[in-house]
């Protein structure tokens, strides 16, 4: 089986380990760990320029800081996920791709024929419950996916900061009575 595995953020040997615990640490499954960059912030940030009368010459140095910290955070977190997947025996590969990432997901699993793609179901690192519990990205990916979707809580509940929302504030009584 190819088990496609979203990674992206500070916990990825704890999400790598999710996967692992419900599909198995056996050697015949093939893993790959897909890191995508999002483009939209560089799309943005280089668009700062245009309309800003001379005033945004900046911009350009700003996106060549900005894709440089995206490549060396990739970087770092495929890294991990390589460590973590040969520490364990697996067979393996690292994706890297650029782009919308609910988008790459998806690409990258039709192109790669996965059997199953592993990925985050909350928004940010919420693991409390919510009116919606899927981020844009998992839901995207759960409504288009051409194989089954893992969809994982965050990792370790316990340790969180997570508090349920303070109780709604009484409305004060319209002004016009």
């Amino acid at each position: 089986m190819r088990i496609l595995v979203t990674i992206s953020g500070a916990r990825i040997e704890a999400i790598l380990g999710q996967v692992a615990a419900r599909v198995g640490l056996d050697g015949e499954n093939e893993w790959l760990a897909l890191h995508v960059t999002d483009t939209r912030p560089l799309d943005e940030v280089g668009g700062l320029g245009r309309g800003l009368l001379g005033r945004g010459r900046r911009a350009g140095e700003m996106l060549a800081r900005i894709q440089e910290t995206a490549a060396a955070s990739a970087g770092r977190e495929l890294a991990l996920a390589e460590t973590w997947l040969t520490g364990n025996g697996l067979p393996h590969r690292l994706l890297s791709r650029s782009g919308r990432s609910e988008r790459e997901i998806i690409a990258a699993a039709a192109e790669e024929r996965a059997d199953l793609i592993a990925i985050g179901a909350g928004l940010g690192t919420d693991p409390g419950p919510g009116a919606y519990p899927l981020s844009p990205i998992a839901r995207f990916v759960v409504d288009h996916a051409l194989c089954d979707v893992l969809l994982l809580r965050p990792p370790d509940p316990e340790e969180s900061d997570w508090l349920p929302p303070p109780p709604a504030a009484p409305r004060p009584p319209h002004p016009r009575g």
